[in-house]
């Protein structure tokens, strides 16, 4: 059984969400289901990234963190209740 990095990608608009899909598939992800669109009108898409032998989740994951820490966080107080 193959383990996975799992990424939920977001956007306020489907090209937005377009741009950081195909971001995400140029390094190695691959898409999970289907895009949710939350009442606020905020694009959701799972992305699944294989882990093989000698990766380590923590290293992906920290990757992906690296490739979108120039970008803002798109919170309002809702999302943290």
């Amino acid at each position: 059984m193959e383990n996975y990095t799992y990424f939920i990608a977001t956007a306020g608009d489907m090209k937005g969400l377009a741009e950081e899909v195909n971001h995400l598939i140029d390094k190695g992800y691959m898409t999970e289901g289907g895009i949710a669109i939350d009442s606020a009108g905020t694009f959701y898409q799972g992305m699944l990234k294989p882990i093989r032998e000698g990766d380590s989740a923590i290293i992906s994951y920290q990757e992906t963190l690296d490739s979108f820490k120039d970008e803002e966080p798109n919170f309002d107080e809702e999302d943290h209740r």
